[in-house]
């Protein structure tokens, strides 16, 4: 697809809350033996059992259970990344992500205006965000908080763009193909201004004719991408086809697989992901975890396959050191999470380890 380069660079991640490395070109791989692993410490490599199996994904932090099960399955040693650089700290990236907000908005509005939008503005947004968050482990806490409902649009555009840039790293896209998908997802609803806010906050199923009318917005935003001088044809057309599916059920022209570019493919599922995990008018936000079941429910077919199995076995390593609070009012931490069952973590209350996956009386109800 023309515009989108690849070439090969390193993963990047938040291991847990533990320690940052502030920035790829300062780590180094270290040989450790996992007995003298500390807490905290981030893989170097993805490990598999002895059947091929993948139990722990590079760039996950090491905690208690994940170094005892190591020990366990007999493996004694593991690479580690080495940190030379500095920590960051997470209250400055809380205030950028807030004041990226506050530009997405100004962004939007401009372009709702019909004043049009000087490419600039949406480059500058685009290349702070992927230098900000490049050096910065918090992006998924603050993609987790709680935002204002009726400010919806905004943070949801600025976390669809942090969520694909992401899957753009785990794709291990150029840094050029990645701040594309970052402008992309922040432009990829911009035509949902063209919208009633009565038909966009209904808390009542849409009818037929309503929904129709936000089927249009794609279309919208492709049109309004288009005024833009100098933005990437592949946006505009990544904004047009985001609610496309690969099985040709989306909308608004049922488009299939082969028909759409790669940062449409990325921006569905972050969009859909963002989507489930947040609060809105006509419904409540679901965990991560539930949120991850439901899109692996619906994914194949639905969403493209590589793709989706690299957001999923990556993302899910980002909650493993999260406090959270089950429905029997404990609260407690994310041990670990198994890349290939993501959605049953294994979870630490009061010292005690429980698998979710057979422990089903036992329910995150929340993040905390």
């Amino acid at each position: 697809m023309g515009g989108i380069k690849y070439n090969y660079c390193m993963n990047y991640q938040k291991s847990t809350k533990y320690v940052l490395l502030k920035g790829l070109n300062k780590m180094k791989k270290v040989k450790v033996n996992v007995a003298d692993c500390n807490e905290g410490q981030m893989l170097a490599s993805d490990i598999f059992d002895e059947t091929g199996r993948l139990i722990v994904v590079k760039n996950t932090a090491i905690n208690d259970y994940i170094k005892n099960r190591l020990l366990e399955m007999g493996i004694k040693s593991i690479y580690v990344f080495y940190n030379t650089g500095n920590h960051s700290n997470p209250v400055e990236f809380k205030e950028s992500y807030e004041d990226d907000v506050n530009l997405v908005k100004e962004i939007i509005n401009e372009l709702s205006s019909g004043k049009g939008l000087n490419y600039e503005n949406v480059k500058l947004l685009s290349d702070n965000i992927y230098e900000s968050v490049k050096t910065n482990y918090e992006i998924i806490d603050c993609l987790n908080e709680v935002k204002r409902v009726d400010e919806y649009t905004y943070y949801h555009s600025l976390n669809v763009s942090l969520y694909s840039m992401l899957i753009g790293r785990w794709l291990e896209l150029s840094e050029e193909s990645i701040k594309d998908l970052i402008q992309a997802g922040i432009l990829h609803d911009v035509g949902k201004c063209r919208i009633s806010k009565e038909i966009l906050n209904k808390k009542d199923a849409l009818l037929p004719d309503e929904f129709e009318k936000i089927k249009m917005h794609p279309v919208y935003g492709y049109v309004m991408a288009k005024t833009i001088p100098n933005l990437n044809d592949d946006i505009p057309q990544a904004i047009l086809t985001h609610h496309e599916r690969e099985d040709g059920s989306g909308y608004p022209f049922g488009l299939k697989g082969d028909e759409l570019n790669l940062y449409s493919k990325i921006i569905a599922i972050s969009d859909v992901y963002d989507a489930l995990t947040s609060e809105r008018a006509y419904k409540s936000r679901q965990t991560p975890f539930d949120s991850l079941r439901t899109i692996q429910n619906i994914g194949y077919g639905y969403f493209d396959t590589k793709i989706l199995m690299t957001f999923l076995s990556n993302i899910s390593s980002y909650y493993i050191g999260s406090k959270v609070l089950m429905n029997t009012g404990d609260s407690g931490y994310v041990a670990y999470v198994d890349p290939l069952r993501v959605y049953y973590p294994i979870v630490c209350i009061k010292s005690d380890y429980y698998d979710l996956s057979k422990e089903k009386s036992l329910k995150i109800d929340r993040m905390l």
